[in-house]
């Protein structure tokens, strides 16, 4: 998806490939310590949370929870955008963004508060149930944290350095892959049993709904409401 986003930009503007890939990390004739920084940033952000998320995903199958309450967690990032955009971008926030941010809050704290009336014991007997549900929901509001702090960040890359919100998704989007493919290369070759061909298959689609999630969802948030523009997506 990055790489199809890069001919698509070659296409339209021919330019070498130094050009083409390095633009916003090399201007004016040098590095542009900055935006590397943030790009770095970026991409330890991304490694961050899908860490937490995959951890949040255990915890909430040991705790016998719907994920789709992992999902209501994230949506956190909505109202934390709302306030942001507030504070630091000049943005309005109008009766209805009021209203419809207290709806999510109070939505995520009754998701978060809320017990289950079943069991008390974990399916692995090591733990009383609610420990796995409160690392389960607690994890959730971290990572809809992280995700408010990446639209943050590109829209400050955004308003500040001229860094467009699409390039700098897919610039970040391509320094990932490189340390994803390194990682996955190293497990395939030491011959771990769940890179097989199908998996990696089932991944690369993944990968590409993600990525142009990211890309469209990124540049329209940072370029309009943050927080209105986050709840729709």
């Amino acid at each position: 998806m990055c790489l199809a986003y890069k001919f698509i930009e070659y296409r339209r503007d021919p330019a070498p490939l130094k050009t083409l890939f390095l633009k916003n990390l090399y201007r004016d004739g040098s590095i542009s310590t900055v935006n590397l920084v943030h790009l770095f940033f970026r991409a330890l952000n991304f490694f961050v949370l899908s860490l937490l998320i995959i951890y949040a995903s255990a915890y909430a199958q040991l705790a016998q929870i719907n994920f789709g309450i992992i999902v209501c967690c994230l949506s956190i990032s909505s109202p934390i955008n709302c306030l942001c955009g507030f504070l630091f971008w000049g943005e309005r926030l109008t009766a209805k963004t009021v209203i419809g941010t207290a709806a999510i809050v109070t939505g995520v704290a009754w998701v978060a508060l809320a017990k289950n009336p079943g069991e008390t014991a974990a399916p692995d007997g090591k733990d009383d149930i609610s420990t796995y549900r409160l690392l389960s929901i607690s994890l959730a509001l971290l990572c809809g944290l992280l995700g408010s702090v990446r639209v943050q960040q590109a829209k400050l890359v955004h308003i500040k350095y001229q860094y467009n919100p699409m390039e700098f998704s897919n610039d970040g989007g391509l320094l990932c892959g490189v340390v994803l493919i390194a990682l996955s290369a190293c497990y395939y070759l030491a011959g771990n049993p769940a890179y097989t061909a199908y998996n990696f298959w089932i991944s690369f689609l993944a990968s590409i709904f993600q990525m142009f999630s990211s890309l469209v969802g990124l540049n329209a948030t940072v370029k309009g409401l943050g927080g209105p523009t986050s709840a729709i997506l």
